[in-house]
């Protein structure tokens, strides 16, 4: 594949295609899910869709069963998403119907008891979060004179001295904009089951790793919009320093060195095989918690633990 951004093949055969947010995960979570999760789950898709074979079919909603990543807290994040675009860039009413029928609808994981109690009690909230996220936003939108709301916007650039691209996808275009939620969390000591998660004082690291990708490929400055049941809260570079040109340069110049560190152990492995070899997981991380334990203990096994 030739172009300014095209995929070399050592990468190509591993299908790790681009680089993104390195604060979201550690390495080998990266490799887990782009190398061996991503073509799997793309592979049983074409399959349910396109085959006539039953077990071929059965086999495949296995695989999609197994591999997929989802929680009642990413459902409701999701949805709140859907239910702010629906009032402020669309501005359809039956978006926003469809938006609260598919979180009713969402089905939660069967592993995790805890997930069909957040999803019954997040039904209750979806709607005074995403209007508190609305709240926050048409400030946001008032303190930067926007006219109007655009939506997501992907982004695709070069990193200097690395081979593969990094890649994002923003919230909202205008004004740069960042939309992250709080959701309680289940707590069995609390009288209603559940501990509300105050509104945070600063941006988590994973939310600066994402918007200093957004901040390098446009050279704009970026807006986290945060909110919760109960109010929502703005940061900026006038009032969080590590939203600063200056913070967020430093984070965007240690992510390209880790890439290039990356890019330097893929080029080592000849397939997706070798390089679980030559990355060293850690299934002491909390991530790994939120898993479908069969997925968890796939991966061990893909990287020799017994």
């Amino acid at each position: 594949m030739e172009g300014k951004l095209s995929t070399p093949d050592w990468a190509s055969n591993l299908n790790y295609y681009h680089h993104s947010n390195i604060k979201s995960a550690p390495f080998h979570l990266h490799v887990f899910d782009k190398c061996y999760k991503r073509p799997l789950v793309k592979k049983a898709w074409e399959i349910i869709k396109l085959s006539e074979d039953k077990d071929q079919i059965q086999e495949a909603w296995r695989t999609v069963k197994l591999l997929q990543t989802k929680s009642a807290p990413m459902q409701a994040g999701t949805t709140v998403q859907k239910l702010v675009d629906a009032k402020l860039i669309t501005e359809n009413e039956n978006d926003y119907k469809t938006a609260k029928e598919e979180f009713l609808a969402y089905e939660p994981v069967d592993w995790d008891v805890r997930d069909s109690f957040k999803h019954h009690y997040y039904s209750d909230l979806i709607e005074i979060v995403a209007e508190n996220a609305i709240s926050g936003l048409k400030e946001v939108s008032q303190q930067l004179g926007l006219n109007k709301f655009l939506g997501e916007k992907e982004y695709l650039f070069e990193l200097p001295g690395c081979a593969l691209p990094y890649s994002g996808r923003e919230d909202f275009e205008s004004g740069h904009i960042e939309l992250k939620t709080v959701w309680p969390t289940a707590n069995e000591r609390s009288k209603t089951g559940f501990y509300k998660k105050p509104l945070p004082k600063e941006p988590l690291d994973s939310w600066l790793g994402q918007v200093a990708g957004y901040w390098y490929g446009s050279k704009k400055s970026p807006t986290i919009v945060v909110a919760n049941e109960d109010d929502y809260v703005i940061f900026n570079s006038d009032n969080c320093s590590k939203l600063s040109d200056e913070y967020l340069d430093q984070v965007m110049q240690s992510a390209i060195v880790t890439c290039k560190r990356r890019e330097n152990i893929l080029r080592k492995a000849k397939n997706v095989k070798e390089l679980f070899d030559l990355i060293e997981p850690d299934f002491g991380d909390w991530r790994w918690n939120n898993m479908n334990p069969d997925q968890r203990d796939l991966a061990k096994k893909l990287w020799g633990y017994k």
